[in-house]
C-alpha cells in the first residue's frame, strides 16, 4: 500500500522505480491500483474491522511480480523469489514504510507478513482464531496463527512448541 506522503517527494519514489523495474532478461510486471478512499476511509471508526489499518489512508496500491523462465532451475527460482522479496519487496517498503499489503496479491515470502499483511489488528485476528478454530485446523502458510507451525522441506506440517 502506498500513502500519498510516499509519494510526495520525487527522490525516494524515483529510487524505487529504479529497483521495482528489470533487467532487460528479467520479465517484471509492476501495477499501481487506485484502491481506496471515501467510505473506505469513513470505515476507519469501525474497530472491528479485519483491515489491516493502511487501506484507511492508502489510495494505491503497489503490485510488482516477476516470473521465472519455465525451464528455470530450483536455485533460478529461489534467485527470483529472493528478488521479490528481498530487493524489490524492500524497496516498497523503504518508499511506504508504515503500511502493508494486501495478502491476496502480496508475497507469501515477506518474513514480516504478520505486520505487512495484518498490522495492529493482528492481536485480535489471533484471538478470534483461538476461540473459533482452538485446533488449530484451519492453515495457510501467512495466515492468522501460522506462525505456530514450521513447513519442514519433506513437506510435512509440524506445530512449533
Amino acid at each position: 500500500m502506498i500513502t500519498r506522503d510516499a509519494v510526495s517527494d520525487y527522490t525516494p519514489v524515483r529510487e524505487a522505480v529504479e529497483v521495482l523495474s528489470c533487467k532487460p532478461e528479467e520479465y517484471v510486471g509492476n501495477v499501481v491500483l487506485m484502491s481506496s478512499g471515501g467510505q473506505v476511509y469513513e470505515d476507519a471508526k469501525d474497530r472491528t474491522s479485519g483491515l489491516h489499518p493502511a487501506w484507511r489512508t492508502s489510495p494505491y496500491v503497489l503490485a510488482t511480480w516477476r516470473h521465472p523462465a519455465n525451464n528455470a532451475t530450483d536455485a533460478e527460482r529461489k534467485a527470483v523469489n529472493d528478488d521479490i522479496t528481498f530487493v524489490k519487496g524492500a524497496a516498497a517498503k523503504k518508499l511506504a514504510p508504515n503500511t502493508g499489503a494486501y495478502m491476496n496479491e502480496a508475497d507469501r515470502n515477506d518474513p514480516d507478513y504478520i505486520q505487512t499483511f495484518y498490522g495492529a489488528n493482528y492481536p485480535s485476528h489471533l484471538a478470534a482464531k483461538n476461540k473459533y478454530d482452538p485446533q488449530h485446523v484451519f492453515y495457510c502458510p501467512t495466515c492468522v496463527g501460522a506462525e505456530a507451525f514450521v513447513d519442514r522441506p519433506d513437506g510435512a506440517l509440524c506445530r512449533f512448541h
